[in-house]
């Protein structure tokens, strides 16, 4: 770590699923977009079987300092979007504290359990009113969980797994599970014979 480089944590957000959006078209088709800061916005897939009741169950990583996660003004920002082919209409939006779903560092060591915090949040039409409900998880990995891949590739403040993994909007992590024991299934498969042709 250079000098002048202050320490930092990683804050997990996890956007799962909502319930119960307002019904903007009779077909929705939604995506949520979650940042800490303005500047560093990421987004989900899009869900376009859920209607109303959407399920992302998409993974982000920020970049935080201390101050951040110590500030009581610090937030996360989550605005659900339906999209259309002229212009995409905000259905809801959430912010919600960072003090709030993030318990405080451990006395011991100073240091955060990285374990996810799973929380029901009120969504907010933009006139205010509320309706539906958000469900998201939220974790600061601690030193130790820094060298998974997710954050070691991080070339700015914030990173989407779907984006670090190469997975397109219809793709879900199980299916590339399936394709990678898939793979492996049939590469023994072709070992298995290869060893029994050149047996004599």
């Amino acid at each position: 770590m250079a000098r002048n480089e202050k320490p930092y944590q990683m804050l997990e957000v996890t956007i799962m699923s909502a319930q119960d959006l307002e019904p903007v078209t009779k077909k929705m088709k939604t995506y949520a977009t979650v940042w800490i800061h303005s500047r560093r916005k990421q987004s989900t897939r899009i869900d376009t079987k859920g209607h109303n009741n959407p399920t992302w169950n998409d993974k982000f990583v920020f970049r935080v300092d201390s101050e951040f996660l110590q500030d009581e003004t610090s937030g996360i920002t989550v605005e659900i979007y339906n999209r259309n082919w002229f212009r995409d209409a905000l259905v809801g939006t959430v912010r919600v504290l960072v003090g709030n779903v993030v318990p405080p560092p451990q006395r011991i060591r100073n240091s955060y359990n990285g374990r996810t915090r799973c929380v029901a949040l009120q969504i907010r039409r933009p006139s205010g009113r509320p309706q539906g409900i958000l469900n998201i998880g939220v974790a600061v990995l601690d030193s130790s969980m820094r060298s998974m891949p997710l954050c070691r590739h991080m070339s700015g403040s914030s990173v989407g797994f779907r984006g670090l993994m190469g997975m397109t909007d219809d793709e879900s992590f199980e299916a590339i599970i399936h394709n990678l024991e898939t793979n492996v299934t049939v590469s023994m498969r072709s070992l298995s014979q290869h060893g029994r042709q050149s047996s004599p």
